[in-house]
């Protein structure tokens, strides 16, 4: 009951938002919000006069981030540059195939509206709880990071329950020069370790709860002519009331043409990917929904992919690469 009423409670504040939002005005220009306590011309302003104040030492990922400051409608759809030293209490979490990912507080917290008194950005949550991915080698920036950071903060939506992991800003390790993503940080780990851990304590609500947040997703990713290309259960994450995926590294345009790639590879976890990708062929929404189709197998069995089968360890932790 308690996690029926939550869900009430917070779909109808996001209700009061959405509406808030269309019927407030800009305390400085007069005109209607284009979001939340949110005003896209005059917070560009605002924006733009800061740029002169910041630079991440890198001219792509400085026009990355203002391109997205000046387009954004709302405080859900900000990047940063944060500097490292706001990030406190760093700890390593786990090594994936492109870099590390750690838990970090962040001092600031984030962005959330202009404060006309105080002639200064809002924030809320400070020393907040936060994800950082560093790509491994990103020092030398490339444009698999830059795609990355573009493609993912596109699809996360103006919502509190965001289907998409939610990316803050970036910031850049002193000692490697990697450059990293500050994300929301999952309280539960991937659905896997969440399911490991509480399965047996999960009613049929909760499970198809999860399954809905992460089949919506899959429709923001697939609405904006994108595909996965890497949807695991280690690619969905767990808050402490619903599921968000996350690493957008490979995601691509659904029409991308595999074979007139240069790196023409096969990368998945191997019990995830679709047949006919196996066999060759490209990546297609269809190909995501197979994905997504086994992970459904996973959250309403508690069990992970061929599970039964002799040696599936190695299979199911093996990443697949095909030159």
């Amino acid at each position: 009951m308690f996690y029926y009423l939550f869900f009430v409670y917070f779909y109808i504040k996001r209700i009061t938002e959405l509406i808030l939002a269309h019927i407030t005005y800009c305390k400085e220009c007069k005109q209607l919000n284009t979001g939340y306590e949110w005003c896209n011309t005059c917070n560009a302003k605002h924006f733009q006069q800061d740029f002169e104040n910041w630079t991440s030492g890198n001219i792509d990922i400085d026009k990355c981030i203002q391109n997205v400051q000046l387009l954004a409608k709302g405080y859900h759809k900000i990047l940063e540059w944060i500097p490292y030293d706001k990030l406190q209490d760093i700890e390593y979490i786990a090594k994936g195939g492109f870099g590390k990912v750690y838990r970090a507080k962040w001092v600031d917290g984030y962005i959330q509206s202009w404060d006309c008194k105080n002639k200064n950005w809002k924030r809320v949550r400070s020393n907040m709880c936060v994800a950082i991915k560093s790509l491994n080698n990103s020092k030398n920036i490339t444009s698999e990071f830059i795609n990355e950071i573009t493609l993912h903060h596109k699809i996360v939506d103006n919502n509190f329950f965001s289907f998409i992991v939610r990316i803050y800003g970036i910031t850049q390790d002193p000692i490697s020069k990697n450059f990293m993503m500050v994300l929301d940080y999952a309280d539960y780990g991937s659905l896997r370790n969440y399911l490991d851990k509480n399965y047996n304590k999960l009613n049929w609500y909760i499970k198809l709860n999860d399954l809905y947040f992460v089949a919506f997703g899959i429709e923001k990713i697939h609405i904006k002519e994108l595909v996965h290309r890497d949807l695991h259960i280690g690619n969905v994450i767990r808050f402490p009331f619903h599921s968000s995926i996350t690493d957008m590294g490979l995601c691509k345009p659904a029409d991308f043409d595999e074979s007139k790639s240069i790196k023409n590879s096969i990368y998945g976890v191997l019990p995830y990917i679709a047949p006919e990708v196996l066999r060759g062929q490209n990546y297609t929404k269809a190909a995501d929904i197979y994905s997504f189709g086994i992970i459904m197998y996973e959250v309403i069995s508690g069990l992970p992919p061929y599970h039964d089968m002799f040696g599936c360890k190695s299979i199911k932790s093996s990443k697949c690469g095909r030159n």
